[in-house]
């Protein structure tokens, strides 16, 4: 037969391997009850009494390495969030600190800055050019060392981003 022309028939079964045969022990005779490195066989008596003895240490182990593991894990835990927090308060908050601090500072600042309600008008000056409205006798005013006055809330937003009068752009002596 040619290789080209084989024909494999999967209908037919596969013949049979003789597996080696291991003699069997007779009845009557007894395995030893020591395997040859010294420890004692698992079918034996001695062996399974050996088995349950040690297993209570065994379990006891086990239950402690489950401890240890967790107890590690969460150190390791709590010492990656310390870092994490330490950067993003270091790292990125320095930032946000500096601007807390820096508005405190702006807020003492403006303070000192004079607050009067308008009793009447002296000169031509009754725009606020923040907001663009008319400054109405009874109106709470805030003057500037420039001596421009505007609507307090309107000078307190706008001195809260820069430090510079509005109208005239002179520096009106707040912490930058």
């Amino acid at each position: 037969m040619s290789q080209d022309s084989m024909v494999i028939n999967f209908n037919q079964p596969e013949p049979e391997t003789k597996q080696e045969e291991r003699p069997e022990a007779p009845p009557n005779s007894e395995e030893p009850e020591v395997v040859s490195d010294g420890t004692p066989r698992a079918s034996s008596f001695e062996g399974k009494q050996r088995l349950l003895q040690i297993l209570p240490n065994i379990i006891i182990l086990c239950i402690l390495w489950e401890h240890i593991f967790f107890a590690f894990a969460l150190i390791l835990g709590m010492l990656l969030y310390v870092l994490v927090s330490c950067f993003l308060f270091f790292g990125c908050g320095c930032n946000f600190m500096y601007h807390l601090r820096q508005r405190a500072r702006i807020q003492r600042a403006m303070r000192n800055l004079p607050v009067h309600t308008v009793q009447q008008f002296f000169g031509d000056d009754r725009t606020c050019s923040i907001c663009l409205s008319n400054i109405e006798v009874g109106n709470i005013v805030r003057s500037l060392p420039c001596k421009h006055d505007f609507h307090k809330k309107c000078i307190d937003a706008w001195l809260n981003d820069h430090a510079t009068c509005p109208y005239c752009r002179q520096d009106v002596g707040l912490p930058q």
